[in-house]
């Protein structure tokens, strides 16, 4: 091992990180992570851009919060179609931009594809849409365990808020700068968790969530992290890392609308398991004919 690599893991061992977490989680081996993410950091590379100081931000702090991005010109037609779809939870489906342009069109808005390109340093893809217009309440986790440990947050997910967003509807919370923590690994949390499971079965992050976010939860209080939460108006976005600590809170008021729609995308080069790619938008196996 690389004598940096040795020192970081005593950095990160230094930090006293609870048993669990520890348990599952490690930390990516530095040639392996963006760029950004990187100890050694390209400071001619960060200097040279006109993104200078949004790049210090996402290294510092793991999102961005960016006031009044999107266009109404945007957010609007895809508005009118979620609003006729009638259902609280949205679609069902995880790639509902496979058949629904307003969304497609919303979720890779220019600008922002443009920007998490150069957050990343890779060209980065959309594949998956969250479209609930209720808290998610999904309890604290980081998104990249539940990729495959090549991917190590090649990936970027994004909140808009389509309408003014209520304290009462279970807002986004995060804890900026967990990015740096070690990050959650899919197979240390399959061997480890009481509920057993394997990674054949589609269901294993459901089997596990509620184990790992405690243990992430308890992670949080043995380092006196602060939750922030997010409390957008409309064409705010949030952008997070792949390893940002975060959660869709319990709602004060069960039912208060959350006018919102999420999305992660991950860099198309760093997703071999991912392997056709449109305009793009990864399109699973199958499913080339739902395209519109």
């Amino acid at each position: 091992m690389q004598l940096q690599e040795t020192l970081d893991k005593l950095e990160d061992s230094a930090r006293n990180w609870t048993f669990d977490y520890q348990l599952i989680s490690d930390v990516p081996p530095e040639g392996s992570v963006a760029w950004l993410d990187k100890k050694q950091l390209d400071e001619e590379r960060l200097k040279r851009s006109p993104l200078a100081q949004v790049f210090q931000q996402w290294r510092e702090d793991g999102v961005l919060i960016i006031k009044n991005f999107i266009p109404k010109s945007l957010r609007e037609p895809y508005f009118e179609v979620r609003q006729k779809l009638g259902l609280p939870g949205g679609w069902a489906d995880p790639c509902p931009y496979l058949y629904v342009p307003e969304l497609r069109a919303l979720s890779q808005y220019r600008n922002l594809m443009v920007l998490l390109d150069h957050l990343i340093g890779y060209e980065m893809g959309l594949h998956l849409n969250l479209t609930g217009w209720v808290t998610t309440e999904r309890a604290w986790h980081q998104d990249d365990y539940l990729n495959p440990d090549f991917v190590n947050s090649h990936y970027a997910a994004v909140w808009f808020a389509l309408r003014d967003i209520s304290p009462d509807c279970g807002p986004f919370e995060f804890v900026r700068g967990s990015h740096k923590w070690p990050l959650t690994r899919r197979d240390k949390v399959i061997a480890h968790c009481p509920v057993k499971t394997t990674a054949a079965d589609p269901a294993w992050p459901t089997k596990t969530q509620d184990w790992v976010s405690e243990i992430l939860a308890r992670e949080i209080e043995n380092q006196g992290a602060k939750v922030e939460q997010f409390i957008a108006e409309e064409g705010d976005v949030l952008i997070w890392h792949g390893r940002l600590a975060h959660r869709g809170s319990l709602p004060n008021v069960p039912g208060t609308p959350r006018h919102s729609m999420i999305t992660h995308y991950s860099a198309i080069q760093k997703r071999p398991d991912m392997r056709v790619w449109k305009d793009g938008c990864f399109v699973p196996d199958g499913r080339q004919g739902e395209w519109k």
